[in-house]
């Protein structure tokens, strides 16, 4: 299902194929189109899946925390030391705020408050792996209105700054 989403032409298409009935344990995803300027995100479990639309800023940490997903089962170990205490520190930096800009965006992903479990994870001590990479959409609001979207792609951690730009 995450293979053919990939290929779906619209985000109400990969919502229609992550619902389907015999789905695997998906988490968290954000599905996104900078074309439509729609962000939408998605909780998937093989006993119940919730989808919210994404209007501002929006964070998450690879673990499920919409109303009707947060109790099924998780990783208890990884959530305890690693996805809820980056999720607190982000929404320490950013909780609150309707905007922010994208300095302060990125300063909350490259923080490393709580290493080697930190928002920007390096190889540490028992924390073998790293931040992947970091993606900033940025769209000029209103579906209708003019302007140039853009993706910053950042390879690996964001605080060494590895950014690619792409415009559409």
């Amino acid at each position: 299902l995450d293979r053919m989403a990939l290929e779906a032409k619209t985000v109400d298409d990969v919502v229609k194929l992550v619902s389907h009935p015999e789905r695997g344990y998906a988490y968290h995803h954000v599905i996104t189109s900078l074309k439509d300027r729609r962000a939408v995100a998605l909780e998937a479990a093989p006993w119940n899946l919730e989808t919210k639309e994404i209007n501002g800023l929006y964070w998450h940490t690879n673990h499920l925390i919409f109303p009707t997903m947060k109790e099924l089962p998780q990783f208890e170990k990884y959530m305890k030391i690693s996805s809820l205490p980056r999720y607190k520190s982000l929404t320490k930096s950013l909780g609150g705020k309707k905007t922010a800009t994208e300095e302060e965006i990125m300063a909350a992903l490259s923080c490393h408050d709580g290493r080697p479990w930190s928002v920007c994870r390096h190889p540490e001590g028992d924390a073998e792996g790293a931040t992947l990479g970091t993606i900033v959409f940025t769209s000029p609001g209103p579906k209708n209105a003019p302007g140039n979207y853009r993706l910053k792609l950042y390879n690996n951690n964001p605080c060494r700054q590895n950014v690619t730009v792409y415009g559409v």
